[in-house]
């Protein structure tokens, strides 16, 4: 089953980093089953090669460290110098059909490992490979992913099945491909994304090739985070997109984002992979934005400074909601993809408020939408000079002069506004404690369902005050709700139950119902005045 194949020719990795810029992707999609040690003498028979380039790799089980051996026509003697796991390596370019080339590892050259591939195996199929596999590593072929993990926790926490495991990766990283335009956007490139079990280094961590998953926690992080069904308990996928996501964060990245941007995809596979399986949404990461718009925005603080769920939650994530999730153009984040793609933000090392800059001007100029409102509420034309370091060095610089000139470049282009609020749109899916009461995220203002619903603000809105605690009537299909104070907003709130004491409160202060829809004006609905 192993000995004798033939194998497909595959993309240079390093050409999908280039034309998406993105991570390069696996080197090793064409697993033999075949391990060697070092100082074995193989012998390998190819057949016609098609005037293509074909190696042999031998990758040792600490990484994806390899050392390649080319192959010619007929027969190859090789003589192994790092043990490993044996692939052949046939990667050209791939934008003309290729022709398969067989490969025969006889009898005596090296030891039967086998692998698990989605297309051919079932779970019957591996249970019998794994259980008898002798090397220390184990290969897993699904169809956009693949995985190289240690075998003695593959037995131990995944004895009997691996399909649903291969299902959630490759669903996976499929609807990462799939919001970034891959397939709208074709380019000639087939690798797998690549995920690898390490002996030691950081618990999870991604790098040039694949992804590193640390079995230094006697493979708890396996078996909790990248194997099904520990990464379908709660949010346990996010660990796994949290990392993949830093291969395809690049388009809408700059310099002290590089820990926010790829949550992004964390939370975008807890919604399309996680909770479809579960039936449920409780795996959703997203904190409403109220949260930090009350302890950080209102007190004026500029973007950058925002907690990193913040950043992340809107500026990303909150468009997902409302173009995908709401319906509204399903199409957007692909074409603002490509578009990232075809010109960049900002080629400045170091720079990078032109790129946070850019970034607001290039969705609203993609989108044909003028969000300049949902923007200013998260202070992101707040001046900042700030230097830090994430990554590398960086110096964020900008200017009231530079933000009043991108305001204006969208201002003379006079899109419409959106249809609702998302400032305060939000998939909060987890269960917090208010006063005693367990409230589920769906049940505090700004719940995406309720703007899929286009819900409105009820007539009868309204609140009384008691002590420091405002209480709402008839609020539920508000956006959120906010305080303001000497005509200045100084709290923001997603629920119909808040205290008021920590926010600055004298006799100027009211509160207002914020509408779901941008169409309708902030509603009073008390004022201190008036108590």
């Amino acid at each position: 089953e192993f000995r004798i194949a033939s194998y497909k020719a595959y993309s240079h990795p390093e050409f999908a980093a280039k034309v998406r810029n993105i991570n390069a992707l696996n080197k090793f999609d064409n697993p033999t089953g075949i391990a060697a040690e070092k100082g074995d003498e193989i012998l390998v028979f190819v057949g016609p090669t098609h005037g293509e380039d074909i190696g042999l790799a031998s990758v040792s089980p600490a990484g994806i460290e390899s050392s390649t051996y080319p192959l010619n026509e007929g027969v190859n003697k090789i003589k192994i110098n790092r043990s490993g796991l044996l692939y052949v390596m046939y990667h050209t370019d791939i934008s003309t059909p290729k022709k398969p080339v067989k490969v025969h590892i006889p009898v005596g050259s090296g030891t039967v490992n086998g692998y698990f591939d989605v297309t051919r195996h079932t779970d019957k199929d591996w249970k019998r490979m794994i259980g008898k596999a002798p090397h220390s590593m184990f290969d897993i072929v699904g169809r956009y992913s693949m995985m190289i993990l240690h075998t003695e926790y593959l037995k131990a926490y995944s004895p009997d099945s691996i399909t649903k495991s291969v299902r959630v990766w490759d669903e996976s990283v499929r609807a990462m491909w799939k919001i970034m335009g891959f397939d709208k956007y074709p380019q000639p490139h087939n690798n797998r994304q690549l995920g690898v079990s390490v002996e030691g280094g950081a618990h999870m961590f991604a790098t040039w090739y694949y992804c590193g998953y640390s079995v230094g926690d006697q493979g708890n992080t396996l078996k909790n985070e990248v194997l099904a069904p520990g990464v379908l308990q709660g949010n346990r996928l996010w660990g796994f997109g949290h990392e993949v996501g830093h291969c395809y964060q690049h388009p809408f990245n700059w310099r002290s984002m590089s820990e926010s941007s790829n949550n992004f995809f964390a939370q975008l596979i807890l919604d399309q992979v996680t909770n479809p399986i579960n039936g449920n949404e409780l795996a959703s990461d997203m904190e409403n934005p109220c949260k930090y718009l009350l302890s950080e925005a209102v007190k004026g603080l500029p973007f950058h400074d925002l907690n990193g769920w913040a950043k992340w939650g809107f500026a990303q994530y909150s468009f997902y909601l409302y173009f995908h999730k709401l319906g509204i153009n399903p199409e957007f984040y692909p074409a603002l993809f490509e578009s990232l793609r075809r010109k960049p933000l900002s080629r400045q090392a170091y720079e990078v408020s032109e790129a946070h800059l850019a970034l607001y001007e290039r969705i609203c100029n993609v989108s044909r939408t003028d969000f300049t409102d949902d923007f200013e509420i998260f202070n992101w034309f707040v001046p900042i000079d700030h230097k830090g370091n994430q990554y590398g060095e960086y110096s964020f610089k900008m200017t009231e002069e530079m933000a009043r000139a991108s305001k204006a470049r969208i201002a003379a282009r006079r899109y419409p506004k959106p249809k609702f609020r998302i400032a305060f749109l939000h998939q909060h899916g987890k269960t917090v404690n208010l006063w005693g009461q367990n409230l589920h995220g769906s049940q505090l203002n700004g719940y995406w369902t309720k703007y899929k619903q286009n819900a409105k603000l009820s007539p009868s809105v309204s609140a009384s005050k008691k002590d420091s605690m405002i209480i709402v009537r008839n609020g539920e299909n508000a956006a959120a709700f906010c305080v303001v104070t000497n005509g200045k907003v100084v709290g923001y709130y997603d629920r119909q139950k808040f205290d008021v004491s920590g926010v600055e409160w004298n006799d100027t202060s009211k509160v207002y119902a914020i509408p779901i829809q941008t169409a309708e004006p902030y509603k009073l609905i008390y004022s201190a005045t008036r108590s």
